[in-house]
């Protein structure tokens, strides 16, 4: 169960971190993806779903594709993966609240930032860089 939730979460990441920079491309951002960048401060849950149908497609496509390429995939982990992705995504990044989840590590005194709302917004802002969804270390 947790290795694919795992598994399928590395790889949604993985694969919706190039997705989201090849939207940002000279070749598709006019077309595809500069009318989600209109909104230049995110306030809330729908803000995430203002994004062309081609786009959606893409994404769909990708939010999928790693419960077909994990071997014995557990179809409970896949669910809950979908629904935790979506939340995050959709509503948590979008939220235009400051939600952050870091955690100590080992007693370090800068914690471990797993999460951080702040980065998105400002890829709202900015229009580049900050591609991950959930992972800001991908960037």
């Amino acid at each position: 169960l947790i290795k694919t939730f795992a598994g399928c979460f590395l790889l949604r990441e993985f694969f919706g971190y190039w997705l989201h920079r090849f939207f940002h491309s000279k070749l598709l951002y006019k077309s595809f993806h500069a009318d989600h960048h209109e909104i230049l401060h995110v306030h809330d849950d729908y803000d995430g779903y203002y994004i062309d149908s081609f786009e959606t497609a893409s994404a769909a496509f990708f939010a999928y594709l790693p419960a077909f390429l994990i071997p014995l995939v557990h179809v409970i982990a896949v669910i809950v993966y979908q629904l935790f992705s979506a939340f995050f995504i959709f509503s948590v990044n979008h939220c235009g609240r400051d939600v952050r989840v870091a955690f100590n590590w080992f007693g370090y005194a800068k914690p471990l930032v797993l999460y951080d709302s702040q980065f998105h917004d400002d890829h709202h802002l900015y229009r580049r860089g900050n591609y991950s969804e959930l992972l800001p270390f991908l960037d």
